[in-house]
């Protein structure tokens, strides 16, 4: 390796997380132009990612990258300046350029070197980038007429407009951080970069003017051909930039065009009136290593343990109260302000999904519209980074088993086009995933039979529930014949277990032919939860909040039986027991007044029954990386205050070998 290369290597993690970025832009715009073939503004975005891209790529010196990106920008420049229209082939072979760019960083991730890249798959690329000649419209036909969606003629020696100008102009006012050491150089620099996508009508002071001033806090522009998103990328994690504003200029209000281009007289201007937005505020952001967040998270996790112990201890001694809780409320200020820089919206996860339904679709010949809602909830990132292959399962699962096929559809009065949805919102500390179809449902006659085949009950006959959950087996499917996408028999229960290890909880419903919907609940975050610390036996052991309903005392003389299942009646309602004694094989309590925690599991409620209640506490999850089998019952361990070291129970897993039939409140 050259000096060069190694001076370069020092840039390859941003070079990768860029990638990533671009490659998804490209992804979900090519999604847009298989939708609508002419919609400037997608093939647009799609040149300027792929350009982009190719100077990248091109500064590292990863020809393999820049090659194939050349090639696809020669493309998109023709469908741009309508050389040629875009076919659905050249779309798929856009796919295929993007498959090749997410091999290459995956490449690059491993090994840190770019993956050679044989003549054959350029061939087979090129072979899809077909070029089909453009129609011309005669004279005659085309006179007089617009064609719509389609830009004009752009004379020789021009730039076609990269996407059809705004009304108006944008009045930017860029504010520099009291230490920069050479705001007008900087200030030179983002006219330069304003001028290099957008026009760039007139600044304040004039850029003639900047490199004579003393001082300079502040920089007003005016600017059209441009959009606010497009003035975010440029300005925002800018060096020296304390925060900037945007807002659409009244046509009094800007300056005459001193330093470019007057603006054309016959172009349209909006009405003043309509033009008085609120000014928008943007603050640069940065980069962070998840590195230092994880270091960060577990120095403050560790001031959490040791505020608990203080708080211990100043119970004992008065006059430390008033500086502990002050040292509490600073602490939790500190934690929630940490756990908030881990929060990740979900959409990172989201916009996968949309080329892989696309793709899946396809190669089962059915007709399918993908719906997201909620893409901006956000999770923690230890939890996004192993949610998205439950997903890719589930919603697999939704095209081949949920889908029918458009005959079928067409048979049953439904529109041809299935729908796959995927929403996610929060409630409480608890974020909901939902993944819905409007297909055939589950088929629980089917599922019983199959059942039976398995020799999976004895005795009493399931209830629907309980066929529904059969589907969360191992080695459990109702396919006919194995394909790339089922009938193996794994699948969901690996979702299951995915989802049960992050302390989550998935369930089922179903309506025949109306659909099914897979419903996930998850935790906000597994780093530091709020739990409720509960004795049994010798032992004391922690309950996460986000599953307690309420707690309460009862004597065990109200104890009834229904079958082989104990309940009380609490509020005239029906609750199901379970003893954590008897969950745990520890020492049963005596009878008499007995110590309860309500907790939600599935669509109703169960009272599991423990020998004393000991306090609300912060809990520090700590991961155990041994005994997976025996822990299995616990999402982790933490250490109080004193020392002492808890379980954390697993509340998803501990009730779901229980049969609670029957008497669960809807």
């Amino acid at each position: 390796m050259t000096v060069d290369n190694q001076e370069l290597s020092a840039y390859l993690p941003l070079f990768i997380e860029e990638s990533k970025e671009y490659i998804q832009q490209i992804s979900d715009n090519l999604l847009r132009l298989e939708r609508e073939a002419r919609d400037a503004e997608a093939i647009n975005e799609v040149f300027r990612a792929v350009h982009t891209l190719k100077g990248m790529a091109a500064t590292m010196g990863y020809s393999e990258i820049s090659q194939l990106a050349h090639e696809a920008e020669n493309l998109l420049d023709e469908i741009r300046h309508n050389s040629i229209e875009i076919s659905p082939a050249m779309i798929t072979g856009f796919f295929h350029v993007v498959d090749e760019f997410e091999n290459q960083v995956g490449h690059l991730v491993e090994t840190g070197e770019p993956l050679p890249m044989p003549r054959q798959k350029i061939e087979e690329i090129r072979a899809f980038l077909s070029r089909p000649v453009r129609e011309e419209v005669s004279p005659q036909e085309g006179e007089g007429e617009e064609i719509e969606g389609e830009e004009p003629d752009t004379p020789e020696g021009q730039d076609a407009p990269a996407e059809p100008s705004p009304p108006g102009a944008y009045k930017l006012e860029v504010f520099f951080t009291s230490d920069c050491l050479l705001p007008q150089a900087r200030a030179l620099i983002v006219c330069n970069q304003l001028a290099s996508v957008g026009t760039l009508l007139s600044t304040n002071p004039s850029q003639e003017d900047l490199p004579d001033l003393a001082a300079l806090d502040k920089l007003q522009c005016w600017v059209r051909d441009i959009r606010p998103d497009q003035v975010r990328a440029l300005l925002e994690g800018g060096v020296e930039i304390d925060y900037y504003t945007i807002e659409l200029a009244e046509d009094e209000e800007s300056p005459p065009a001193a330093d470019s281009p007057a603006q054309d007289p016959g172009a349209e201007v909006p009405d003043p009136a309509d033009s008085r937005h609120e000014a928008q505020v943007f603050r640069p952001s940065i980069r962070v290593d998840t590195e230092k967040l994880d270091q960060l998270l577990n120095l403050v996790s560790e001031l959490v343990i040791n505020k608990t112990a203080l708080q211990q201890g100043a119970a004992a001694y008065p006059p430390l109260t008033e500086g502990v809780e002050h040292l509490h409320r600073l602490t939790s200020e500190l934690q929630s302000i940490v756990m908030k820089m881990r929060m990740i919206p979900l959409e990172t996860v989201f916009n996968r999904f949309p080329r892989m339904i696309r793709d899946t679709a396809m190669s089962l010949n059915k007709l399918v519209n993908f719906e997201i809602e909620g893409a901006e909830t956000e999770l923690d990132r230890t939890i996004i980074d192993d949610i998205a292959d439950p997903l890719v399962h589930l919603l697999r699962n939704a095209i081949d088993h949920g889908i029918e096929p458009v005959e079928q559809r067409l048979q049953k009065g439904k529109p041809r086009t299935g729908t796959v949805s995927l929403k996610a919102y929060q409630t409480g500390n608890q974020v909901i995933i939902e993944v819905s179809d409007d297909g055939r449902g589950l088929d629980l006659g089917h599922i019983q039979s199959k059942a039976r085949e398995l020799r999976l009950f004895t005795g009493l006959e399931a209830d629907q529930a309980e066929l529904q959950n059969l589907i969360f087996t191992p080695g459990f499917s109702t396919a006919e014949n194995v394909t790339d996408l089922s009938g193996r028999g794994v699948g969901l229960d690996v979702v299951k277990n995915s989802i049960e290890s992050l302390g989550g909880a998935i369930e089922v419903l179903s309506q025949p032919d109306a659909g099914a919907m897979f419903r996930i609940s998850l935790p906000l975050t597994l780093a530091i939860i709020q739990g409720l610390l509960v004795k049994c036996g010798a032992e004391h052991y922690a309950v996460p909040l986000t599953y307690v309903e309420e707690t309460g005392f009862f004597y065990s003389d109200e104890i009834r039986t229904i079958g082989q299942q104990e309940i009380i009646m609490l509020r005239g309602k029906v609750l199901p027991l379970v003893f954590l004694s008897k969950l745990l094989g520890a020492e049963e309590a005596e009878p008499g007044e007995l110590s309860l925690v309500v907790v939600r599991y599935g669509q109703g409620q169960v009272g599991i029954v423990v020998d004393d209640l000991v306090a609300q506490q912060d809990i520090v999850i700590k991961n155990l990386n041994w005994g997976e089998r025996f822990f299995r019952s616990f999402l982790g361990c933490s250490i109080l205050g004193d020392g002492s070291v808890v379980m954390i129970l697993d509340i998803s897993v501990i009730l779901s070998g229980l049969k609670l039939r029957g008497v669960i409140n809807e």
